[in-house]
């Protein structure tokens, strides 16, 4: 999503998905996306399905000159894509974008699941550090924290 932001063509993952298209989220080359954090491309992607809103009729008609009927206008199609977007809302979706699903993309990928022969990463991730409080729901942690100073250690396979 930050590459797609930086050349100003936001993408519209919403509607992929209606489409039944799988959504497989990564960083792109440092020429495109300057910081390479999966970590922050998966909330993009969480809040993503507003991108939509800039190029709606309702924003044109506001930045038009609309009046309080425009703004209202732009809410309710900001809230339309938000619900359109929810399922990566979900801690566990919006994980499966870096997770399973690139191995699903090809047959010849050993990625997606832990297995022998497949490649994988193990992140150990400390519940009890403050940037995981409250760590009531540690996959949303995961998600939406400031999650590197509570990384233990990881395995690279």
């Amino acid at each position: 999503p930050a590459s797609a932001l930086q050349f100003g063509f936001p993408c519209s993952y919403p509607s992929w998905r209606a489409a039944g298209l799988s959504v497989a989220l990564g960083t792109d080359a440092a020429c495109s996306n300057d910081n390479m954090d999966v970590q922050g491309e998966l909330r993009l992607l969480a809040g993503g399905g507003v991108f939509g809103v800039w190029s709606s009729r309702e924003h044109t008609d506001f930045f038009g000159g609309g009046g309080d009927t425009s703004a209202a206008a732009v809410q309710a199609k900001r809230q339309e894509l938000l619900a359109a977007g929810a399922e990566f809302n979900k801690p566990l979706e919006l994980l499966k974008t870096v997770t399973t699903v690139p191995g699903t993309l090809h047959p010849g990928l050993p990625v997606g699941e832990i297995r022998e022969g497949a490649l994988a990463n193990l992140l150990f991730v400390r519940l009890d550090h403050a940037n995981m409080w409250p760590s009531l729901a540690p996959l949303r942690g995961v998600c939406f924290s400031a999650l590197a100073p509570a990384i233990d250690g990881m395995m690279v396979a």
